[in-house]
Protein backbone atom coordinates (compact mmCIF):
# COMPACT_ATOMS: atom_id res chain seq x y z
CA UNK A 1 0.00 0.00 0.00
CA UNK A 2 2.73 1.94 0.47
CA UNK A 3 4.30 2.45 -2.83
CA UNK A 4 0.70 3.18 -4.34
CA UNK A 5 0.27 5.82 -1.86
CA UNK A 6 4.12 7.31 -3.03
CA UNK A 7 3.23 6.61 -6.67
CA UNK A 8 0.19 8.94 -5.91
CA UNK A 9 1.84 11.60 -4.35
CA UNK A 10 4.66 11.73 -6.42
CA UNK A 11 3.48 11.31 -9.57
CA UNK A 12 0.63 13.95 -9.17
CA UNK A 13 2.18 17.36 -10.24
CA UNK A 14 -1.75 18.81 -10.15
CA UNK A 15 -1.53 17.84 -6.40
CA UNK A 16 -1.11 20.67 -4.29
CA UNK A 17 -2.20 19.67 -0.97
CA UNK A 18 -1.99 16.71 1.14
CA UNK A 19 -4.29 16.46 4.23
CA UNK A 20 -3.47 14.17 7.00
CA UNK A 21 -6.25 13.18 9.51
CA UNK A 22 -5.81 12.64 13.13
CA UNK A 23 -8.08 11.79 15.45
CA UNK A 24 -8.27 14.23 18.13
CA UNK A 25 -9.40 12.20 21.00
CA UNK A 26 -5.63 10.62 20.82
CA UNK A 27 -1.91 11.67 20.53
CA UNK A 28 -0.71 11.31 17.32
CA UNK A 29 0.77 8.21 16.69
CA UNK A 30 3.44 6.46 15.89
CA UNK A 31 2.94 6.55 12.37
CA UNK A 32 0.64 9.77 11.85
CA UNK A 33 4.05 11.41 12.56
CA UNK A 34 5.96 8.99 10.34
CA UNK A 35 3.41 10.32 7.23
CA UNK A 36 3.40 13.41 7.96
CA UNK A 37 7.22 13.33 8.21
CA UNK A 38 7.30 11.48 4.83
CA UNK A 39 4.78 13.76 3.24
CA UNK A 40 6.66 17.17 3.79
CA UNK A 41 9.37 15.57 2.30
CA UNK A 42 7.20 15.33 -1.00
CA UNK A 43 7.17 18.85 -1.15
CA UNK A 44 3.63 18.74 -1.33
CA UNK A 45 2.15 21.46 0.87
CA UNK A 46 0.73 19.17 4.02
CA UNK A 47 -2.50 20.42 6.32
CA UNK A 48 -3.16 18.08 9.45
CA UNK A 49 -6.87 18.20 10.51
CA UNK A 50 -8.42 16.38 14.05
CA UNK A 51 -11.40 14.54 13.70
CA UNK A 52 -14.02 14.19 16.05
CA UNK A 53 -13.61 17.31 17.72
CA UNK A 54 -17.86 17.06 18.37
CA UNK A 55 -16.39 14.54 20.65
CA UNK A 56 -14.69 16.43 23.34
CA UNK A 57 -15.33 19.15 25.91
CA UNK A 58 -14.21 22.72 25.25
CA UNK A 59 -11.27 22.53 27.98
CA UNK A 60 -10.29 19.07 26.11
CA UNK A 61 -10.55 19.95 22.85
CA UNK A 62 -8.18 22.85 23.64
CA UNK A 63 -5.74 20.75 25.47
CA UNK A 64 -5.50 17.98 22.48
CA UNK A 65 -4.77 21.03 20.20
CA UNK A 66 -1.70 21.40 21.89
CA UNK A 67 -0.93 18.19 22.02
CA UNK A 68 -1.34 17.89 18.68
CA UNK A 69 0.26 20.66 17.71
CA UNK A 70 3.43 20.33 19.91
CA UNK A 71 3.95 16.64 19.15
CA UNK A 72 3.91 17.03 14.97
CA UNK A 73 5.51 19.96 14.75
Amino acid sequence: MGAMIEGYLNGRDELRLVILLVDIRHEPTQDDKLMLEWMRQTGKRVVVVATKADKLSNNQLIKQVSVIKNLLN
